[in-house]
């Protein structure tokens, strides 16, 4: 509840916190913590999240000055607003765009202004909200992708890990390999998210399949060797 940010209801919880704190008598958490969450950096865009909350419940059109990481001036998008998703510490939001007559997603950090449209909002008929991003690890989605089907062998020392905490809800256990290692299958879509988790484990896991997955990840090992030559 103390980590609630963007949104005028965390002024209200942050009172009930105190008060629940005074009742039962709690330790401050500055002087002894006994549970110790996972805090959010301050990121930009966080201030914006219940503006678009409500343009979401009143489903009214939203208009972006939106600029992308790779682009040197911002563009304008209309937006029909559907769902806010956090990943990464990061809020993203997903809409149909008007101007691509495509649904979308949108970092709320990259919005340099939000105004309220008069377009007439546009229902979502496309997909579920949360089914659009089923298939993937975080939230890019590429137009037309196709599910793959990745063959993974982590080593034992990770295997546990693995086990306790798959890497997304398609895993399932192929093998128990004699030496202790762990051959598994996923079913998803190859995303920049997905090759950033795989890189994580460093040379604790291998790729099997497909082939286009472990030339990627082959190609990044070989450009990173290079940095430390």
């Amino acid at each position: 509840m103390q980590q609630t940010k963007g949104f005028t209801l965390a002024e209200d919880l942050a009172a009930i916190v105190k008060r629940i704190e005074n009742r039962y008598r709690f330790t401050n958490v500055e002087e002894r913590a006994i549970i110790s969450f996972e805090s959010s950096p301050a990121v930009q865009g966080v201030e914006n999240l219940e503006d678009i909350y409500l343009a979401i419940v009143r489903k009214k059109v939203l208009k972006l000055c939106y600029k992308t990481f790779r682009s040197a001036t911002p563009c304008i998008w209309h937006i029909h607003p559907y769902l806010l998703k956090e990943y990464a510490h990061r809020w993203y939001l997903f809409g149909y765009a008007q101007e691509k007559e495509n649904p979308g997603v949108f970092a709320l950090d990259r919005m340099e202004e939000i105004k309220v449209s008069r377009l007439a909002y546009r229902e979502n008929t496309f997909i579920h909200s949360e089914d659009y991003f089923r298939d993937v690890i975080g939230v890019t989605v590429f137009p037309n992708q196709t599910l793959e089907e990745i063959e993974l062998v982590f080593s034992p020392k990770i295997n546990p890990y693995i086990l306790t905490k798959p890497l997304h809800h398609s895993q399932e256990v192929l093998h128990h390999c004699d030496d202790g290692s762990l051959h598994v299958r996923c079913t998803l879509m190859i995303n920049p998210e997905f090759i950033s988790l795989l890189l994580s484990y460093g040379s604790d896991v291998q790729v099997l399949k497909p082939k286009c997955l472990a030339d990627e990840i082959k190609k990044i090992a070989i450009a990173l060797l290079e940095h430390y030559k």
